[in-house]
């Protein structure tokens, strides 16, 4: 196997350890208070979270949101997204969500609490997560999106090893700085759009389990508008899904008339 292979799981090799610990108590607001009544608070900080649905149903939105809100938390904290085949962080989106949270900053300041890196190889992303955070940075909040399938990888024990490998950096940097840790992707199949627990995000069953905090992001009905939020894994028993549109706020929780 790979050298630096090895190197990334021996030092991300307690993160099994890291993730027994009791939830962290410190909650993060999403920006819309519908939402964070439904997430009994908000999204837990220091542990890793995975979103997850089909293309364009909202969630970088969502994260560009996240971001955004980050203005309205007790403390201001770097938000870092690291995007891999593209990226999905967009300055005009994120400037147009604050605008509306009301955040009284100038564009280049809002502009400089973010950390844009396009990445090209999975590995990338590893080695940017471990010096995230063995950095001295005060990160508040960690998106990673863009690895959507790893079949460029063939053999099975290496796409099991770089999937571990992934687990261990996005759990350590949740545990370490205890931030707001998402990772973002798709799901593997085409399905129905009444389908939801049988659906298989795309970096498969190995990576899935890694994540203590699962949300599936998915659309309501054929006419797309409405979307909708399950709590596939949390801290508390499944609720009915939250429907919500997207704004120029970003998530609005849906008003059934």
């Amino acid at each position: 196997m790979d050298e630096k292979l090895l190197s990334i799981k021996e030092r991300g090799r307690n993160y099994f350890i890291l993730s027994k610990d009791k939830i962290y108590e410190s909650l993060y607001k999403t920006g819309n208070s519908d939402l964070d009544e439904y997430l009994q608070g908000g999204l837990p900080l220091g542990k890793f979270i995975h979103i997850y649905g089909p293309a364009g149903v909202g969630k970088s939105q969502f994260c560009m949101q996240l971001a955004a809100n980050m203005w309205k938390q007790e403390k201001v904290r770097l938000c870092c997204f690291l995007c891999c085949n593209n990226v999905s962080f967009t300055p005009s989106r994120y400037l147009q969500i604050c605008s509306e949270f009301n955040v009284q900053k100038d564009k280049n300041e809002l502009l400089s609490n973010v950390f844009v890196a396009e990445l090209s190889s999975i590995n990338d992303v590893v080695n940017a997560l471990n010096e995230l955070s063995s950095s001295e940075m005060d990160i508040g909040f960690v998106s990673v999106e863009g690895l959507f399938d790893f079949t460029e990888y063939g053999i099975a024990g290496t796409h099991y090893a770089f999937t571990e490998a992934l687990g261990q950096a996005m759990l350590s940097i949740s545990e370490i700085k205890k931030c707001l840790t998402i990772f973002v992707n798709q799901v593997r199949a085409s399905f129905q759009t009444n389908q939801t627990s049988d659906v298989t995000p795309a970096l498969g069953p190995n990576f899935y389990m890694h994540a203590l905090f699962r949300i599936f992001m998915n659309f309501q009905s054929e006419e797309r508008s409405v979307r909708k939020i399950e709590l596939q894994r949390w801290s508390f028993s499944q609720k009915d899904p939250f429907l919500f549109t997207l704004s120029k706020r970003g998530i609005e929780a849906f008003l059934r008339r």
